[in-house]
């Protein structure tokens, strides 16, 4: 499909992967800082900037913190590959409309260090009975996550380069196993089940649903659903629970 804009980049680069969070509209890049104006409802930080939603508008801020509106995207979804590479969003703002006027909602993926598009979904007319703003409302097609090669999207893993898809199958738990994603290293980790024994945890098969994600080395387990003022960190072959070193344990 045509591209209904052009992502914008910025002229200088700050290292994007260092640590990032957002505190009283300052955006933290490592040692890096930079305003993000009004309310920001998530952010992906680039190589060239940030990208972020408000409701279902992207902005880009870049690392001068220049502010820029992009596109009213309709949805509210993006996603980063884990080197920053690539960007993912979900549009409903432009292409094919059911009988109401509600546009499909396609996946569209960009180079963060060019602003070219590297893939959006191919126009395809919805069927005359469709009602999408009623479907999507009930079950809107989800942005699993982004590679550098694969974006994952609406029950099927799909080439970037080629457009091939492969559809997602289940195991016999029942559980959705998107091909390719446990090769696939997305911005927090390698997505897996917990397998939960006492204290340890263990890494349970590879699932984009997963509430665990290992370590690009695959040597360290994180359970996503524990929260604690101490991280925790489990040993992805023995189970046993680490507890994290941070900041702030130099001024305890």
């Amino acid at each position: 499909g045509a591209a209904p804009f052009r992502l914008p980049v910025g002229s200088s680069e700050w290292d994007a992967t260092a640590p990032a969070w957002l505190a009283d509209g300052t955006l933290h890049v490592g040692d890096r800082t930079v305003p993000l104006p009004g309310a920001v409802d998530t952010f992906v930080v680039a190589p060239t900037g940030a990208y972020w939603l408000r409701g279902s508008t992207l902005h880009f801020t870049d690392v001068a913190g220049t502010t820029q509106r992009v596109h009213d995207l309709g949805l509210g979804e993006t996603a980063i590959s884990a080197d920053r590479s690539t960007l993912a969003v979900v549009d409903a703002s432009r292409g094919p409309v059911d009988s109401y006027g509600t546009h499909v909602a396609q996946v569209a993926v960009f180079d963060t260090r060019t602003g070219e598009q590297r893939y959006r979904t191919p126009d395809e007319q919805p069927d005359a009975s469709d009602d999408l703003a009623d479907l999507y409302e009930e079950t809107t097609p989800l942005l699993q996550g982004v590679g550098d090669t694969t974006v994952f999207f609406d029950r099927a893993s799909i080439d970037i380069a080629t457009g091939a898809q492969a559809e997602v199958t289940q195991d016999a738990d029942g559980v959705d196993s998107f091909p390719g994603a446990d090769a696939t290293l997305l911005r927090d980790g390698y997505h897996v089940g917990v397998r939960s024994e006492g204290e340890r945890r263990r890494p349970g098969p590879s699932t984009l649903d997963g509430v665990g994600a290992l370590s690009p080395d695959r040597r360290w387990l994180f359970d996503l659903t524990t929260s604690s003022p101490a991280p925790i960190v489990h040993d992805a072959r023995t189970g046993r629970p680490q507890r994290l070193q941070t900041d702030a344990d130099s001024f305890a």
